[in-house]
């Protein structure tokens, strides 16, 4: 394995643990949504958009259960997520569900902390961060 698909793999894990419950297309529009920080704000580097501080719990915050969940490569959705991650990555294969999104959350969640930093900064800041999309349960934001 080279450098390129060890990122890549973490990306997939990184999909499954965050939306594997909006199903394929919940996986496929956190991996846009990784890419877009990655350009925006990392210059490129995946690893850094992935495992900055407070961005994704289910790979950094310890404690969070998903840290230690580990998807089957014989799931088919994971198998797809597979198929996607090439052309996710390099960038030709182009985000038609976010719509260039930097940020999201499941509004509805019990977890999600209303009035909380997210609430007040991002989902209540239409003007600054216009919702883009809605997958699933999840809406995201520029």
């Amino acid at each position: 394995m080279d450098g390129e698909s060890y990122i890549k793999s973490l990306a997939c894990i990184l999909a499954e643990r965050e939306e594997r419950s909006n199903g394929i297309n919940g996986m496929l529009a956190v991996l846009f949504l990784v890419r877009r920080r990655a350009d925006s704000w990392y210059a490129g580097d995946w690893i850094r958009a992935i495992t900055a501080h407070n961005q994704f719990s289910s790979m950094v915050i310890k404690g969070d259960p998903e840290t230690v969940w580990y998807p089957d490569s014989r799931e088919p959705n994971f198998q797809k997520i597979l198929q996607y991650i090439d052309g996710i990555y390099d960038g030709t294969t182009l985000d038609n569900l976010t719509n260039g999104a930097l940020y999201y959350a499941d509004l509805t969640s019990p977890a999600y902390n209303k009035g909380g930093w997210f609430d007040t900064h991002i989902a209540n800041d239409p003007t600054n961060h216009p919702r883009t999309a809605t997958v699933g349960s999840t809406t995201y934001f520029k």
